[in-house]
């Protein structure tokens, strides 16, 4: 500890005790800091109870304190030092990002973020939950002009209005739809009121243990601080884009993805929030919002992204920035420029897809799939620690010289990237190296070029390639309608779904003839940490389809099927995908007939009485069953299969399917058919008048014997199987010898009415109606629509018959104008389960998946912060 400087406070107001207190901790930590540090001039500040910041100011020889008014805004101030400034953040749906200029943003904000504003006081009335904030009127970003509308008349065309966090993929929209909900923080242009110029204050004994905590680290390339202007600063185009990995340590490093290869960073956080007595205040209160954030990236993300120009080889020279892997990939035409990189929610995997012409006007399609190990940051969060502690061991002249040069270095370099990463070196440099240095005798100027130019080892050891995996052909006869009808992707500036340009006449010109066959990914994005993909399937052969049945003798039970077709059969289905694949085979007439068994049981059995002069008759019955056959005859049938990724959507697939057959004709028979049992019985009967002659099997026995037609008895059984009699062969199922005279016995005995042929009695069938049905239609039309969607899946939305457009080309000219094919799309993706198409269910609500209360599912409601309602 050194001795504490007098120093001049300016205060407006008086401190209460617990301010006093605070401002002496900063004065003595601003002492002890600029004389350990051997720095010229020092500047720090601290968050007071009231809400007032102190800043301490040690330059040219004066020491003083200022204390803001109740009334004055934070200052900003980035030296490269973590702070303990942290940002109002606010939740909810944006629910008119359109609005006339300076009547401000309509929002509906979630119950934690207005008790976030009011400081999560039980005791004061929250704020409204509707709001209208100019706080949110931001314009675009440069990076994302190319959403802008062409013209918005009165309107303010915020960001809000068709930046959405799911043009992103993977852990990067959960960034996003966080960060969006910062808004603008250059107060002084806002409207003086609380809700407008809004910070995140802590209580003063959370704050000084934040402070205790962060003190002395210097950040990794960033500044900790939200943009000023509230602007989105991540990129999601084809031509480069940025996602978010995590280290086998859980540490989050933001990514980039372009020509120059594949970088990573810290992921940048606001330093406040990434402190252990940050996250106990935050569990203290319960804010799930928050916590939300802390769990998945160890802070908040502040929404700075790599450095720009010079300053990123600045930082890349300093290890923060480590560059994994090169490419190949970016030399290539994108499939669709609103499309970078999917990742899985790891981002330790990505996948995108681009396309060229060879020489002869064919175009290939190549998929190419990052894989990256990120190993462990050589210091939490890639903060740099101040390296005093390791001088213990020196003597007291190693320390004077080391003094000596470093307060001589550091004099001499300013708060640019060059200064603040050559201080960020400095803590990395080993004692060792220090002393080597300073031992030298350079001049300051000599050392800062050193330092500048020294390129130092990165501060992890990532490793990961970005190779093609996939390669096929894309071949289609689009010499007059030169686009992909099905296949359609979001426009670059949003104005809806175009098909996929595509030109062969270059290709056709030159005699490429025969057409090609093609199987080949065009596309593939993460749902579920799968990767789904899109292929896309060409093949004009034609050949004749072979009888397909599964007929056989006999068709008792069961079910059978046969399927003839006539003509020569082709191959459709132009799109499958990872989840359906409804590619068939087509002829132009196609015969398929269904034949199904059920079994009926047994009927009664038959008595059939002796002849006319004989003594034996019989005894049997038969097994039952129905056959009904289905018989459907299609002629000019068709399958068209479209893919659509909708707009605000990287990880979403709509997949529409149409069916159609020009004639249609059904028929439907259902019959009683029957097999005898093979076995069967004898019955005889004596009457020297009628029934006189021959003898059964067992030669008649039975007692007593009969006279004149009674009694009649059964003594012998019959077995005489044929050919299929398993299905009625249950074996013996009659008794003998057993007196039947009361069955049939009117009909043998002497005075009967006589039937020269004998009698039958008994043998009913069991009941079954039969029946014969037909139908036929002309020009039938069918299909359905399915979706695979973030936090929900792959499922059928509907069985109804999809638009049409989404199997026509778009855009089309309208007069002057071009109207594009509409579909979007809603995910929330930090909080609830919740998401919706633009494919209406019923009025105006669409076909949404999950609950929030903060939604009616009527658009593609534009989500910021985390949703847990």
């Amino acid at each position: 500890m050194h001795a504490p400087r007098s120093y001049g406070l300016f205060s407006l107001d008086e401190l209460s005790a617990e301010d006093r207190q605070a401002v002496e901790r900063l004065a003595r930590q601003l002492t002890n800091f600029k004389t350990v540090s051997h720095l010229p001039s020092l500047k720090r500040s601290v968050t007071l109870s009231d809400g007032r910041v102190a800043t301490a100011i040690d330059m040219g020889g004066i020491f003083k304190v200022l204390v803001s008014d109740r009334d004055a805004l934070p200052e900003r101030v980035f030296d490269g030092l973590a702070h303990d400034f942290v940002p109002m953040w606010f939740s909810g749906v944006i629910e008119n990002a359109l609005p006339e200029t300076n009547q401000g943003v309509a929002l509906k904000l979630t119950e934690w973020t207005r008790r976030r504003l009011v400081g999560y006081a039980a005791d004061v009335a929250l704020p409204s939950k509707e709001q209208q904030l100019l706080r949110f009127e931001v314009d675009y970003p440069l990076h994302l002009a190319h959403l802008k509308l062409k013209y918005s008349g009165i309107y303010h065309d915020t960001q809000y209005f068709k930046m959405r966090p799911t043009w992103y993929s993977g852990a990067m929209e959960e960034v996003v739809q966080a960060v969006l909900g910062f808004g603008r923080q250059d107060f002084d242009a806002l409207p003086d009121n609380k809700l407008e110029r809004a910070v995140f204050s802590l209580p003063e004994n959370v704050l000084q243990q934040v402070n205790d905590e962060l003190r002395g680290f210097r950040l990794p390339a960033y500044s900790g601080f939200v943009a000023e202007s509230g602007q989105l600063q991540y990129g999601y185009v084809a031509r480069e884009c940025e996602g978010v990995g995590f280290g086998v340590d859980g540490m989050a490093w933001l990514l980039r993805l372009n020509s120059w290869g594949v970088f990573a960073m810290p992921l940048p956080l606001i330093p406040a929030t990434t402190t252990r007595a940050f996250r106990v205040y935050m569990e203290e209160v319960g804010d799930v919002e928050v916590l939300h954030l802390l769990n998945r990236f160890g802070g908040v993300p502040s929404g700075e992204t790599f450095p720009k120009d010079a300053d990123f080889s600045v930082w890349q020279r300093a290890g923060v920035i480590v560059k994994i892997c090169d490419s190949d990939f970016f030399q290539f035409s994108p499939m669709y420029e609103a499309g970078g990189f999917a990742f899985n929610s790891r981002g330790d995997e990505g996948f995108n897809t681009c396309f060229e012409y060879d020489e002869s006007g064919m175009m290939w399609v190549y998929g190419y799939k990052m894989r990256l190990k990120l190993a462990s940051c050589e210091s939490r969060l890639g903060y740099a620690a101040d390296n005093r502690d390791t001088w213990g061991d020196l003597s007291a002249d190693d320390v004077r010289l080391l003094n000596a040069y470093l307060g001589t270095l550091l004099a001499a370099v300013d708060l640019s990237a060059v200064g603040l990463a050559i201080r960020y070196k400095i803590r990395r440099a080993s004692v060792g190296d220090l002393l080597r240095r300073a031992a030298l005798g350079n001049g300051a100027e000599q050392e800062k070029e050193y330092w500048d130019t020294l390129e130092m080892s990165p501060i992890a050891a990532h490793s990961g390639s970005l190779n093609r995996v996939t390669s096929g052909r894309l071949y289609a006869n689009t010499m007059y309608v030169k686009a992909i009808a099905g296949l359609k992707f979001p426009t670059l500036d949003a104005q809806g779904c175009a098909s996929f340009a595509h030109d062969m006449e270059d290709f056709i010109r030159k005699g490429g003839v025969p057409p090609k066959k093609c199987d080949t990914v065009v596309f593939g994005c993460y749902v579920g940490d799968m990767l789904r993909t899109v292929h896309y399937f060409y093949d004009e052969r034609k050949f004749q389809q072979s009888e397909v049945s599964t007929f056989e003798e006999p068709m008792i039970i069961g079910q059978w099927e046969r399927t003839v077709t006539t003509g020569q059969s082709g191959l459709v289905g132009q799109f499958y995908t990872t989840d359906w694949d409804d590619r068939t085979e087509i002829a132009p007439t196609m015969t398929h007939e269904v034949v199904t068994g059920r079994d009926l049981g047994y009927g009664q059995p038959e008595y059939h009485t002796p002849p006319l002069l004989y003594r034996v008759g019989t005894v049997k019955r038969s097994r039952y069953y129905s056959s009904t056959t289905e018989k459907t005859v299609e002629t000019g049938k068709s399958l068209a299969v479209a893919v659509c990724v909708p707009v605000y959507g990287r990880d979403c697939i709509e997949y529409a399917k149409k069916e159609g057959v020009e004639t249609w004709t059904w028929e439907e028979m259902a019959v009683r058919n029957s097999m005898s049992d093979p076995t069967s019985y004898q019955m005889w009967t004596h009457d020297s008048v009628f029934h006189f002659r021959g003898a059964t099997k067992e030669g008649n026995k039975g007692e007593p014997r009969p006279k004149d037609g009674k009694p009649v008895f059964v003594d012998s059984e019959i077995y005489a199987p044929y050919p299929f009699s398993d299905y009625a062969d249950s074996g013996s199922w009659h008794g003998v010898i057993a007196d039947i005279t009361g069955i049939v016995g009117q009909y043998t005995a002497r005075g009967a009415t006589k039937h020269a042929g004998g009698v039958v009695v008994g043998g009913e069938a069991p009941r079954f109606d039969e029946y014969h049905k037909k139908d036929r239609k002309v020009g039938v039309v069918s299909g359905c629509l399915n979706v695979a969607i973030q936090g929900v899946g792959a499922v059928r939305v509907h069985d109804v018959l999809p638009h049409n457009w989404f199997f026509e080309v778009s855009p089309v000219q309208n007069g002057a104008d071009w109207s594009y094919f509409w579909r979007d799309c809603c995910v929330n993706v930090n909080g609830v389960a919740y998401a919706n198409i633009d494919e209406k269910k019923q009025k105006e609500r669409r076909y949404s998946w999950g609950e929030s209360g903060l939604v009616d599912s009527t658009a593609a409601h534009g989500l910021i912060g985390v949703i847990y309602e």
